[in-house]
């Protein structure tokens, strides 16, 4: 039995999971895979690259593209297929978001938001370098360093002055109550977190750069595009694409629009490229 692997931000990983495996069973013989999703352990090293090292890659990986700073070009090439471009919506394609030429395809790009809270910030800051100021100290509230938003935002911000105004500890949900509560003034979360205040003094604060993100990708072992083909094609369907949007995801569909939330907010994503993007996970 062959192995789909999926490693997804938590709010959605479960639920994604399901519908690839509700999918598999209708479209393959029972047991041809096995769906395993990967909950995120900070004490361990991830799945995939496990996998790598010991030389059992699922047939199909079905996730964030972090781990793909710490494999070479080569090691990319040598284990993994080429994947057919699927037609990008023209927003991605117009800040770079084309083919990565990493053996890799993106399905979805995850945005990070910035939350405050509104009770205490009177004037919040309106861009990035802002951060820098050392009235900010203490007041930033990132999750956990091994998670994916602090991972980003910190390796793309390579700045001591911003690093330093921050604290990093627990999970998403818990930065959105602390700062819910007043413990913290800003918080940094995955965009589906930032509505989920449960006193609602929460609120989106829309830097002027924009957001950082993460791509979510497709990638497959070498050689076995043709045995996992219907599963990709499930995954660009509409059907995914629409699940993806409403958890303020951006889809990869060129006929779907952007999140609602940041349409309303003319508000745009930060992506420097693949290269900056892997070199800068690389150097963690």
């Amino acid at each position: 039995m062959e192995k789909i692997l999926i490693n997804c931000p938590l709010n959605i990983n479960r639920s994604f999971t399901h519908m690839i495996k509700e999918f598999t069973k209708s479209a393959y013989d029972q047991d041809e895979f096995q769906v395993v999703h990967e909950q995120h352990r900070l004490e361990h090293d991830s799945t995939l690259l496990n996998d790598y090292e010991s030389g059992n890659l699922p047939v199909l990986y079905i996730g964030m593209a972090l781990d793909f700073a710490h494999l070479t070009t080569s090691e990319k090439a040598d284990n993994f297929e080429s994947i057919p471009s699927f037609p990008l919506g023209s927003e991605l394609t117009d800040i770079g978001f084309r083919d990565s030429g990493e053996h890799f395809q993106v399905f979805a790009v995850v945005p990070f938001a910035t939350i405050y809270n509104k009770n205490i910030v009177k004037y919040p800051p309106t861009k990035w370098s802002d951060f820098r100021n050392e009235y900010y100290a203490g007041k930033i509230r990132f999750p956990v360093r091994q998670l994916p938003v602090a991972r980003v935002i910190t390796t793309n911000i390579q700045d001591k002055e911003f690093l330093d105004n921050c604290v990093f500890a627990g999970s998403p949900i818990e930065v959105v109550n602390a700062v819910d509560k007043g413990e913290y003034e800003f918080g940094m979360v995955n965009l589906s977190f930032s509505r989920v205040s449960r006193h609602k003094n929460t609120q989106i604060l829309w830097l002027a750069e924009g957001l950082y993100c993460m791509p979510l990708v497709i990638v497959v072992r070498k050689g076995q595009l043709a045995k996992v083909k219907k599963i990709i094609n499930y995954v660009y369907s509409r059907e995914i694409q629409e699940f993806l949007v409403q958890q303020s995801f951006i889809p990869a569909l060129a006929q779907l629009p952007w999140p609602s939330i940041l349409l309303e907010n003319n508000n745009k994503i930060i992506w420097e490229g693949w290269n900056n993007f892997l070199s800068n996970l690389n150097n963690q």
